[in-house]
């Protein structure tokens, strides 16, 4: 009798650490990866000749940083989970601008396309 119960107490503790396994192995997928998502809206920004500010919202776990043309002035250059950040331009007269602003957290990235037109110059007559 001592014999079946010792097997059987056996079994049991086998059978707790097999469970405690799988359910460890279902747990969430919360992993560093998680932390690289990344998204912004909006995905394109256009500015008049005489500048402006317009802000853009980034979606993100973890830490972000930016870089921008040096015609773009940006509010925040990197941060960490969700936030805004305000891009701005000065009046442009030379010829209508064209760029990329990116915004990288870890291994993901996303961009921003931006671009300003120029002033017109009118001929009067």
């Amino acid at each position: 009798m001592k014999k079946s119960n010792f097997l059987l107490n056996g079994l049991a503790i086998i059978m707790v650490c097999l469970q405690c396994v799988v359910f460890m192995s279902c747990g969430s997928n919360d992993s560093k990866d998680d932390d690289d998502k990344l998204s912004v809206n909006p995905t394109s920004v256009e500015f008049d000749y005489d500048g402006g500010s317009q802000s853009v919202a980034i979606v993100c776990k973890g830490s972000w940083s930016v870089s921008a043309p040096d015609w773009v002035s940006v509010s925040s250059s990197q941060g960490s989970g969700n936030g805004t950040i305000t891009l701005s331009t000065s009046f442009n007269d030379g010829d209508k601008r064209k760029g990329i602003i990116m915004i990288s957290a870890g291994s993901a990235t996303a961009s921003i396309n931006v671009s300003q037109d120029r002033l017109e110059f009118v001929p009067e007559g």
